[in-house]
């Protein structure tokens, strides 16, 4: 395939995206949110003292979970 080709249907397609919001927006989004909010998120909660967890909150979670869960767990 000749680059030069590639490149014209690149720039167009570029150009498309650049003028739809709805396309444009989740490019950016996206990878805010993975990159950039989920780790602060991650590491916000990952400072919690284990000492200030309770035995009763996990369990409370593992009451949540879907019974075929609990009983792989159960293993």
């Amino acid at each position: 395939m000749n680059i030069r080709k590639a490149w014209l249907v690149f720039k167009k397609d570029w150009l498309e995206i650049k003028r739809n919001w709805q396309v444009l927006l989740p490019i950016i989004i996206l990878p805010l949110l993975f990159a950039v909010i989920f780790p602060i998120i991650i590491s916000a909660i990952s400072t919690v003292p284990a000492d200030e967890m309770n035995a009763s909150d996990f369990s409370a979670l593992l009451s949540l979970l879907p019974i075929d869960t609990k009983h792989s767990l159960d293993r």
